[in-house]
């Protein structure tokens, strides 16, 4: 039945749909009250003032409880599916805020596999402990490219996957600073470069085979453009992702390694290795890159900060500032 309309405007709120909701599923105000956890005379205010701003009514009250009307049946048919819809995103909101559901996809460089990535692992694991967590260790280019499209959530690397072609061409991924490097030449003890004890010379150096991480262009910047076939040879000695080989073979063999400070410092710590003086000391940056649509999720800053955290601990590294 329809009634006069006031000068109320005609607005209908989440609050009041979910009332209406309950009250229809509960045929009874009474009950609807208890559901919604208020009294059932601010239940039956609020209907109240619904029904006379729209100028109808909702519900017949009488002996049997609460009938509804042909109007209340089309607004139920009109905001239960988008009342439930909500309820399901606020609760996996919820979850994932909790750790208690979702997935996690974390990319890991070399860098990240040898420095940070087991600590934030286990910190994720102890804070979430029922969050789905999958790990890809890539070099940079594909971690970015992955990270592009879509196929992680957080991609650990050194700041020179921001050169990558593949973000090069795509400035949609924001980088948060994790903990500050230098990049050095490395040697054993005992091995004849250290016996020079003076500045070296790129002749010095790419007189030895040298074992990185790859051909960066950080590392092909510290010699002339120009090499000859043997130093040439010497430069592209060994390649490996596998920090805990490069290490193993500076230590014991006749190779120079070059990279990160913190993947040496505690063998430079413990004399099983020594820093080179050839060069300029160069500074590069850990980060996490993510899209900026994963921000929105309740998990990336929680993530972001326990690889922050898990960086302060690394020995050779420092806050970015």
């Amino acid at each position: 039945m329809a009634r006069h309309c006031n000068a109320y405007p005609n607005r209908m709120d989440v609050r009041h749909a979910r009332q209406i909701l309950e009250i229809w599923r509960r045929k009874s105000l009474g009950a609807a009250a208890r559901a919604l956890k208020i009294s059932q005379p601010t239940l039956s205010r609020s209907l109240a003032r619904v029904e006379d701003q729209l100028g109808i009514t909702l519900f017949e009250r009488g002996p049997n409880g609460a009938t509804p009307t042909t109007y209340a049946e089309y607004i139920v048919s009109r905001v239960a599916p988008a009342l439930e819809r909500m309820d399901a995103v606020a609760m996996e909101v919820l979850q994932m805020a909790r750790g208690e559901a979702g997935r996690l996809r974390i990319g890991a460089a070399p860098l990240a596999r040898a420095t940070i990535l087991d600590d934030v692992y286990l910190e994720v694991s102890r804070r979430f402990p029922n969050l789905r967590v999958q790990v890809s260790l890539d070099p940079a280019e594909a971690l970015a490219q992955k990270l592009v499209a879509r196929q992680l959530d957080i991609a650990f690397a050194s700041s020179d996957i921001l050169t990558s072609e593949t973000l090069r061409h795509d400035h949609e991924a924001r980088a948060f600073s994790l903990f500050a490097y230098e990049t050095r030449f490395h040697a054993h003890p005992d091995h004849p470069i250290v016996a020079l004890g003076r500045d070296l010379t790129a002749e010095d150096v790419l007189a030895y085979p040298i074992a990185s991480l790859s051909i960066s262009r950080t590392l092909r910047e510290s010699f002339p453009v120009s090499l000859t076939e043997t130093q040439n040879g010497h430069l592209r000695a060994l390649q490996t992702g596998d920090y805990g080989l490069l290490r193993r073979v500076v230590a014991d063999g006749r190779a120079i390694g070059f990279g990160p400070a913190p993947l040496f410092e505690r063998d430079v710590r413990e004399e099983r290795i020594v820093s080179l003086r050839y060069g300029a000391v160069r500074e590069r940056r850990g980060i996490a890159l993510v899209m900026p649509e994963y921000l929105q999720s309740p998990l990336a800053r929680q993530i972001i900060d326990i690889a922050v955290q898990a960086a302060r601990h690394m020995e050779g590294a420092r806050d970015p500032g």
